[in-house]
């Protein structure tokens, strides 16, 4: 391997690619990224087979989406028929806290989702 992908420390050479870290977290990042976005997708379709109406949104475009109406002033699409119909399950408010998700979000971000749902009088599955 050559010296420059090599972490040396007091104990001399671990063999451990110096990039291996910041790789390993890149990786585990972006399959969290594809999780949340079939999750999404998923709860999506299932809400359009309730019959509520959601704009649709592309993978490239879903985790920026998710973000955007996170930081905004407006709840997700379909967020209010939702909740009449007791599936708040199914909105992007209930995958931002999911701790499955809650990395890919910021604390202003996964807050106005909680507050959201606790406005709405949503509960958790034990």
């Amino acid at each position: 391997m050559p010296p420059l992908l090599q972490n040396h420390n007091m104990f001399g050479n671990l063999q451990t690619p110096i990039y291996h870290t910041v790789l390993s977290r890149d990786v585990e990042e972006n399959i969290m990224e594809q999780k949340f976005i079939l999750a999404w997708a998923a709860a999506r379709e299932r809400a359009l087979e309730l019959g509520v109406r959601m704009r649709p949104v592309t993978d490239g475009e879903a985790l920026a989406c998710a973000k955007r109406i996170l930081s905004g002033g407006r709840v997700s699409d379909g967020f209010w028929e939702l909740s009449r119909m007791g599936r708040l399950d199914l909105s992007l408010e209930a995958l931002a806290v999911d701790k499955r998700f809650t990395a890919l979000f910021t604390d202003d971000q996964a807050n106005t989702a909680l507050t959201r749902l606790l406005e709405a009088g949503y509960g958790w599955k034990k």
